[in-house]
């Protein structure tokens, strides 16, 4: 009777699973036919597109789903945008029965296009974890602004970029509430920005608006130095 009374739980619990899986897909599908967004269930391409956090954390049955792609016009121009939800699972031990234990992690993730390659640059927020990597030789470039510092840890290799990308109408924008649960990453042509969980689509919007800030915060000549003249191609739209 135990047995039977097992099996039956876990398929009980399979078909919640299953019926609460359907349900939020035909709330996505219904978000991205209001918004205007394209909707794919998967998108096994994207999985090592990027190879840094959180791509870079290890596990098996790392997944991209809830592909939500679409675009957002911000202050100067257009931004291509893909929201999707990146997970992974992780072994956390042995239970004293024998049987293996499992962790499954999920992160929103949100990625624009950038129009030419750029230095990497992270920007991730300075807490515990971040204060026990530098004190093993982690990491952080210190800017003029003492509240920015403790707020946010940045790296990168180039640190002349950094600090032509990091200036302060940038730092005031990733200062204000809405910035303080995420992080930022350039790596090559595109911008990440990721938080915990699974996707939340009323963080969609305000997400694509703050990477589009992002972008366009970019001075003139940083472009210049990476081959790419953003006057031109404005000038472009203007005559279309």
């Amino acid at each position: 009777m135990t047995v039977v009374l097992m099996i039956v739980l876990a398929a009980t619990v399979a078909g919640f699973a299953l019926w609460r899986a359907q349900v939020r897909q035909k709330a996505l599908v219904a978000w991205a036919q209001a918004a205007g967004w394209s909707y794919q269930a998967s998108d096994p391409t994207l999985v090592y597109r990027w190879v840094g956090q959180p791509f870079n954390e290890g596990g098996r049955n790392r997944r991209v789903r809830e592909v939500l792609s679409g675009t957002v016009t911000g202050a100067d121009g257009k931004h291509q945008v893909t929201s999707f939800t990146y997970s992974y699972t992780k072994d956390s031990g042995t239970s004293s029965n024998g049987s293996r234990s499992s962790t499954t992690y999920h992160h929103h993730v949100m990625v624009t296009p950038l129009p030419v390659p750029l230095p990497t640059l992270e920007l991730t927020h300075d807490g515990v974890g971040a204060r026990l990597a530098k004190l093993v030789g982690g990491q952080d470039i210190q800017f003029e602004s003492e509240e920015f510092n403790q707020a946010w840890r940045v790296q990168s290799h180039e640190l002349k970029f950094a600090h032509d990308v990091v200036r302060p109408l940038l730092m005031e924008r990733l200062m204000r509430a809405d910035a303080r649960s995420v992080s930022f990453r350039i790596e090559g042509d595109t911008l990440l920005i990721w938080d915990d969980g699974q996707t939340n689509v009323d963080r969609i919007g305000p997400y694509s608006f703050m990477m589009a800030a992002v972008v366009e915060s970019i001075p003139r000549f940083v472009w210049l130095d990476h081959g790419y003249d953003p006057s031109i191609t404005s000038n472009a739209r203007e005559g279309q």
